[in-house]
């Protein structure tokens, strides 16, 4: 039996009716196989190409195409086998396939529904009719396709109707709703309780009892902020499935805790027999009571004794190259050393360079003084060309009036004048503050004067100075300024290596920062030599603070012996420890490594502190370890060093190096009213308050409510006060 079609070139058989016959096949393959053979020109691709071949509507052709080119096979062959049983026309009308309900990538998510489009598109995966967000047994069923199905069987034949487009996007709208509700129910629920769950939703999906709630979630709800629980066989499901996963969290936080607490005795087993062990190793091997007396007593001695060797080095070194003498209102008695000092330099190769230096930036009260320091300058101004003074004229402050400042020149000039010095080389020094405010009235420059002796002015060294050639110096701060300073007389001169510079502070200022400037150029290896004349009220303070700067640059150079008492004569020791660290030659308890592995509060947490007191009690406290673990170490570190005075002074004893200072913290309301403060300096731009109360106590006071971290920096301001001897 042959099978075929009529193809109608005309619209009837008088206009040229033709007659093709092709072999047997599918309809499909027909289909294929007639749109190559034919020579027709006609849309094959559109429902209207296909309603004008075929002679019928346009909901027809819709539906063809759609079977023919978006509807995946194996529906169309169930379509078929339904179609042939309930009738096409008593089951669904042509829209519904025509208008894609049964299309890959066609999505019910419209109008109210929109928000959802992505979870009710048809998905191509696996050639099914269902949503993306679906479980896996419902991708192998066209479960839109079963619904369908159902609904239509389970209403009496004499009322069954068609299904319509708009009842059938329904239909589709609460499938896709359906199986989002599930893959979320999923999630949550036990994989073993899951199967009976979904079973029991299923049938309710089937008999219709989800439909409206399904629909109203799609409506009022996006898939970010729905809730299954707004369905109520879900809801069940859902408060079943929280109370089992709760269950099951308690069961695994109670076997947690166990292991938890089995591990904590273990490790408390391990750690006790570690320290049992090391505890044993140190009984054997660090040295007893008499020995470890004896051993300090030696490193105390050492340390003695290199500490002289620093101060004898000291000594000689202000003895040659920084000279300090005190001085009262009467100069004429410490002229003479500083002459023996140039007399002693005499004969040795190079030229000998001399800076007076007077600062008389504050005026000093005493005018025999300021008579006798010029007498000075000039006698050696007087010696040689190479010889000058360097004059700070005084500026205005706070506690001086301006008429008291020209005085004060006028002073100045009247003394040199009359010292036969010269007055025509004024310097401008400039003063750097970076870190100033806005309050601050200090001046930003100063004059100076570079004087000669006028036996000296035409044919002096110093007229090719940078400092008389530019008239300015800086800019710089405090002591880096007066470094400037020299700098800037020395720039410009044609300095030779054994030419040598000698600095004669004849007035100095408070601080002395122009000996300070010289002392650091001489650590650093400059050829310069200084003697300063100080006030018998400060020569202590200063001469002390001096020794202390060479001091520090002895302790840290190469000649200096170790800080610590070399081991070289004693093997060192090993010892191989497992949980205790050795800190100084001491066994330390590493309190925060161990302390870490229990819970604060616990049984072995406790029994760890009971180990600490009972290794303190024998060994003592030297220190607590803070690093991440226990760190061994194979040999004894020294135990001390530094630069202490350990001398016996007045049966004082000697200072204790491991003690810790603390200081008391009171609260603002503690430091009583401020009338009854002797003074309070209130802290700005992050700076402390500074009180000082009336048992002459000293308290640094946040001013604001939040921390702030203070810098080395000066407490009560810079160039003020003086020193005093007490």
């Amino acid at each position: 039996m042959r099978r075929g079609v009529m193809i109608a070139e005309g619209r009837t058989v008088q206009d040229g009716c033709q007659e093709k016959w092709l072999p047997c096949g599918t309809m499909k393959e027909y289909w294929v196989q007639y749109k190559q053979q034919s020579s027709d020109n006609a849309d094959w691709e559109s429902a209207a190409g296909i309603a004008k071949a075929f002679a019928i509507g346009r909901a027809e052709s819709s539906a063809v195409l759609a079977l023919l080119s978006n509807v995946p096979g194996h529906v169309c062959s169930k379509l078929n086998e339904i179609v042939k049983i309930r009738g096409m026309t008593r089951f669904l009308t042509h829209d519904v396939i025509g208008k894609g309900t049964f299309s890959i990538g066609w999505t019910s998510g419209v109008l109210a529904c929109e928000g959802w489009s992505d979870q009710l598109t048809n998905s191509a995966r696996d050639h099914t009719l269902v949503t993306r967000m679906c479980i896996q047994e419902f991708r192998k069923v066209d479960l839109y396709l079963e619904r369908l199905v159902s609904d239509h069987d389970s209403v009496p034949e004499q009322l069954r109707r068609a299904w319509s487009y708009k009842d059938a996007v329904k239909l589709h709208q609460a499938t896709g709703a359906f199986l989002w509700c599930l893959d979320q129910l999923q999630k949550i629920a036990p994989a073993s309780q899951f199967d009976d769950m979904k079973k029991s939703l299923r049938q309710s999906f089937f008999a219709k009892f989800l439909d409206l709630d399904l629909i109203h979630m799609l409506e009022e709800k996006l898939p970010a902020t729905a809730d299954i629980k707004m369905v109520c066989p879900f809801r069940r499901a859902w408060s079943f499935a929280e109370k089992i996963s709760q269950g099951r969290m308690e069961e695994k936080e109670e076997k947690a805790m166990l292991a938890k607490k089995e591990l904590a005795r273990a490790t408390y087993q391990h750690v006790l027999a570690m320290l049992e062990s090391d505890m044993k190793i140190l009984e054997e091997q660090l040295p007893g009571p008499v020995e470890a007396a004896a051993e300090t007593a030696l490193d105390m001695k050492y340390i003695r004794d290199r500490q002289q060797k620093g101060k004898a080095y000291v000594a000689d070194f202000c003895s040659k190259n920084f000279i300090l003498e005190a001085v009262n209102e009467d100069l004429d008695a410490a002229l003479p050393k500083f002459l023996s000092l140039l007399d002693s330099m005499r004969g040795i190769a190079g030229k000998m360079y001399v800076v007076c230096s007077l600062d008389f930036t504050v005026y000093p009260a005493a005018a025999t003084y300021v008579r006798k320091a010029f007498e000075c300058l000039a006698n050696v101004a007087a010696m040689s060309s190479s010889h000058i003074g360097f004059i700070f004229m005084p500026v205005h402050q706070k506690q001086t009036t301006e008429p008291a400042v020209l005085k004060h020149r006028r002073q100045i000039e009247e003394n040199l004048m009359k010292s036969k010095m010269s007055l025509a080389n004024e310097v401008c020094i400039l003063f750097a503050k970076p870190e100033a405010r806005v309050t601050d009235g200090r001046a930003m420059t100063q004059i100076s004067l570079l004087s000669l002796h006028q036996n000296y002015t035409s044919n002096s060294d110093w007229n090719s100075s940078s400092a008389v050639t530019t008239a300015r110096i800086g800019p710089a701060k405090g002591v880096d300024c007066f470094k400037s300073i020299l700098e800037g007389l020395m720039k410009g001169m044609e300095i030779k290596e054994a030419d040598r510079l000698v600095v004669l502070d004849i007035v100095p200022n408070r601080q002395c920062e122009m000996g300070r400037a010289v002392l650091q150029k001489v650590l650093d290896g400059e050829n310069i030599k200084y003697m300063g004349f100080l006030r018998e009220d400060v020569e202590k303070d200063l001469r002390s603070a001096m020794e202390s700067v060479v001091y520090q640059h002895w302790d840290s150079s190469a000649d200096a012996p170790p800080k610590q008492r070399p081991q070289e004569s004693k093997e060192k020791q090993d010892l191989k420890l497992e949980i205790l660290a050795m800190k100084d030659g001491s066994p330390v308890f590493p309190e925060q490594v161990l302390m870490d592995r229990f819970t604060a509060g616990s049984e072995y947490h406790k029994e760890v502190q009971k180990m600490k007191a009972k290794f303190e009690e024998k060994h003592g406290r030297v220190g607590a370890s803070t690093g991440t673990s226990a760190t061994t170490t194979t040999s004894q570190e020294g135990r001390v060093s530094g630069v202490c005075d350990f001398t016996i002074d007045e049966g004082l004893s000697p200072l204790d190096t491991s003690r810790e200072v603390s200081l008391p913290v009171k609260t603002i309301d503690q430091l009583g009213e401020p009338s009854s403060r002797i003074g309070t300096l209130v802290g700005k731009a992050g700076k402390p308050t500074v009180v000082l109360d009336k048992d002459f106590g000293l308290w640094l006071l946040n001013p604001g409510d939040a921390k702030i971290k203070v810098p080395c920096s000066e407490l009560c301001g810079f160039g003020t006060g003086a020193y005093k001897n007490g």
